[in-house]
């Protein structure tokens, strides 16, 4: 295993006290693979881009008269070269930055590169984007006077504005209430993925099918149109409510289902299939003993299409508490997955990274992990939580992002992660964690919400930083929270077997 130490610290002073320095200034610790910081000629396989942001990386923040809280939820490249990091603003807002490729703000976009869009969503889930840079926002709102959750798309087109057209109103939202339960306390929708796919939208979630106080939550997927956010009616295989695919085993009684994430992808010209990837609840008392779950869907139908598997699971520990979050598509038309295996074992409970392969008929990738399409590790710490995956073109790299905690060295508080395997998710090759600066040292918490491979093989991250903490309540909070975004480039100057190269280590 190679033994990559600290690429570079963007500064060496001791953390920033309160009121001292600007929070624009100070960016982040990189640090190596022992989460130990060596300052100045050290070289990771992963170095942060120093023509990025703040050499390699950079908080972006909002801060008005509604408040100083943001998180960027997803980046994606736009069409002219740069990025879209897109989120949430106190408020609630809808957050958008525009930056060049370099990193900066494109202050030819709304105010000085940023705009913030009010919305009546209580949460911001998740963010998709088009091919002609049109950005879709998914989460929940109540309806009228309802106090159920529903399902709110909000359009928002190139320039910032709200996508004309789209909603019954023709102004850029749209409101879906499944409403699956027989009750007003079991009507609960809650979307927690959006992707866009051959000019269809797809969102993936929970719903509540129960009735009385007999919660039973399913995993839900629906289809809509991305220029008027129609829902298709004939997608689907829940008859009592046209447009909507239920995912509900029910292996516990009235237990709980949930989609997490989902990938569109075309198998065939004129064709495509969505992969949903979740948590199914094996044990009543307590939610204890929960699998991850792995479908296909034909996206045209919304049959199951293909292939399920319900039983991803380590089972560490008393509870066996797995889920998955994350699927891609390699470039063989396999698929990666993505989770959490908690052991409760550990004091505190530890969530290993939990990995599984598949072919592309969906059977079993048995030579992923010597005769098993599983694994599970700790990797960083005691916290192991994927937030992004993708594969290298040329070695078929596994890359995973990770939110890890500063407990081997620290005091636990989140750092932000890259990691780089070999094809088979077993040999690390590289990695850098990102600490980034905060007010105090005791203000410090960062995470990753997203990321991709661009063109050239970097990777491009997102995510969120803690700024300052102060009391809500009886709680201590994060009170100024800010938007992140790195980019790492594949180096080998230190090993000379070729960094990303198939007879790489």
């Amino acid at each position: 295993m190679k033994r990559a130490t600290l690429a570079f610290c963007l500064f060496a002073a001791a953390s920033a006290q309160a009121m001292d320095i600007d929070k624009d200034i100070l960016a982040a610790d990189v640090l190596g693979i022992d989460l130990q910081p060596a300052w100045t000629n050290a070289i990771n396989d992963l170095l942060p881009d120093p023509v990025f942001g703040s050499n390699g990386s950079k908080p972006y923040f909002f801060d008005d008269g509604a408040g100083s809280n943001e998180a960027a939820m997803r980046i994606f490249p736009s069409s002219d070269g740069g990025y879209w990091l897109v989120g949430w603003h106190s408020g609630l807002s809808l957050a958008i930055a525009k930056l060049k490729a370099d990193g900066t703000y494109d202050t030819a976009y709304g105010s000085g590169g940023k705009k913030t869009i009010p919305t009546t969503m209580l949460n911001v889930y998740d963010v998709a984007k088009s091919g002609n840079d049109t950005l879709y926002f998914v989460g929940t709102r109540h309806t009228g006077s309802n106090a159920d959750l529903d399902i709110e798309v909000a359009c928002i087109d190139s320039s910032g504005t709200p996508c004309s057209g789209f909603g019954p109103g023709g102004n850029g939202i749209k409101g879906v209430w499944l409403d699956l339960g027989t009750d007003a306390q079991n009507k609960d929708d809650v979307p927690y993925a959006i992707t866009w796919f051959a000019s269809q939208l797809f969102i993936v979630g929970e719903t509540d099918t129960g009735s009385g106080a007999l919660k039973n939550k399913a995993a839900f997927a629906i289809n809509l149109n991305p220029t008027t956010g129609a829902q298709n009616t004939a997608f689907g295989n829940f008859p009592a409510r046209p447009g909507v695919f239920v995912h509900n085993p029910d292996h516990a009684t009235n237990g709980r289902d949930t989609a997490l994430g989902v990938l569109a992808y075309a198998p065939s010209p004129f064709a495509y299939r969505l992969v949903l990837v979740g948590e199914t609840q094996r044990a009543q008392a307590g939610g204890e003993d929960t699998d991850g779950f792995v479908l296909s869907l034909n996206g045209v139908t919304g049959q199951v299409d293909d292939f399920l598997d319900d039983d991803v699971f380590a089972d560490l520990g008393t509870r066996g508490k797995d889920k998955l979050t994350q699927v891609m598509r390699r470039r063989n038309g396999g698929f990666i997955v993505a989770g959490t295996a908690a052991d409760d074992s550990a004091t505190p409970t530890q969530f290993q990274l939990l990995l599984a392969a598949y072919r592309a008929d969906g059977s079993a990738d048995n030579g992923f992990n010597a005769g098993s399409n599983k694994r599970h590790a700790l990797v960083l710490s005691g916290r192991n939580v994927p937030y992004g995956l993708a594969e290298r073109a040329d070695t078929r790299d596994l890359v995973v992002g990770i939110n890890a905690s500063d407990d081997l060295f620290g005091d636990g508080h989140a750092l932000q992660a890259v990691v780089q395997f070999d094809r088979n998710g077993g040999t690390l090759h590289a990695m850098s964690v990102l600490d980034f600066a905060a007010s105090t040292t005791a203000d410090k918490g960062s995470w990753g919400s997203h990321l991709f491979l661009d063109g050239g093989g970097r990777v491009v991250t997102a995510g969120y930083r803690c700024w300052k903490k102060g009391a809500v309540g009886p709680l201590t909070l994060c009170i100024d929270q800010d938007m992140t975004a790195a980019r790492f480039i594949a180096n080998d100057t230190l090993f000379a077997d070729g960094f990303g190269k198939s007879d790489s280590d």
